[in-house]
């Protein structure tokens, strides 16, 4: 799960990622006994509206997203396709979902149907949201989320969730690039809004150490950007360059630790 506040991005998409990822992507397993509560089953980790990982698909739990979010669409049976950016990018970059992908989808390229509930919120802006729209996937088998995607319209910023979600963690990536300042001094005021310190292209040393200085080491962590940015001899990304990075301008072992790991630890409470 980042937010990216380029120009063009940030009024577009909402990414709410804890590890990276930019949706809400809840992976869940089948479970033996379910709940008697269907609607509001058991949750843990981040949620949505009171969706989470345990949370069970049921129409109690539709009517109550309705009236959150306003009219829905519904499909059965959806596709599911992890390719993204260009022909062969996930296996070069991410073989590991690329097999994934591969097992979810037949290497011919047919298209293969899966057992799933897709909900489509198109209207939450009339319900005073921030969000263009929104999509919920889940496994008809456990019942449980497979994806929450939110988008994120024109006519909000990360403030507006904010304000209607006070409690929310968010990640702001590339230290709230590009109005780097007013970022910073927005979300000052806020302990539950972090940024991280990825990117090479348009963060650099001076702006790795300003907004550790301005924000305190406990709100910044660190972030590849991967696959984009700097890559080695052999083409690949570099994973450790920003990790080098930050090595180099926090000598401290103890700031070391709390950019490289501690503060994320501490950001999903393990």
């Amino acid at each position: 799960m980042c937010f990216h506040r380029c120009a063009a991005t940030r009024r577009r998409y909402l990414r709410v990622f804890l590890s990276g990822l930019t949706a809400i992507l809840v992976l869940s397993c089948s479970s033996g006994e379910q709940s008697t509560d269907h609607s509001r089953s058991q949750t843990d980790g981040i949620t949505f509206f009171d969706v989470g990982a345990n949370t069970v698909f049921s129409n109690a739990l539709r009517d109550r997203l309705r009236k959150n979010l306003g009219p829905d669409a519904i499909a059965y049976r959806n596709t599911i396709d992890l390719e993204f950016n260009t022909k062969g990018f996930l296996q070069r970059q991410f073989p590991i979902l690329h097999d994934l992908n591969q097992r979810l989808n037949t290497p011919a390229g047919e298209r293969v149907e899966h057992d799933t509930v897709k909900l489509m919120y198109r209207y939450a802006v009339k319900e005073n949201l921030p969000f263009s729209y929104v999509e919920l996937v889940f496994s008809n088998n456990s019942g449980k989320p497979l994806l929450i995607h939110a988008g994120w319209g024109s006519h909000g910023d990360y403030d507006v969730l904010l304000q209607k979600v006070p409690d929310l963690k968010l990640l702001l990536a590339h230290a709230g690039f590009p109005l780097y300042s007013e970022t910073w001094n927005n979300i000052k005021i806020y302990k539950n809004v972090y940024i991280d310190l990825s990117q090479t292209s348009y963060l650099n040393d001076r702006m790795t150490r300003e907004v550790v200085d301005y924000l305190g080491v406990e709100k910044c962590l660190f972030g590849t950007d991967g696959p984009y940015g700097v890559h080695g001899d052999d083409g690949l990304f570099d994973y450790s360059f920003i990790k080098r990075r930050i090595e180099r301008l926090f000598p401290d072992k103890e700031i070391q630790k709390k950019l490289l790991g501690e503060n994320f630890l501490e950001l999903i409470q393990i």
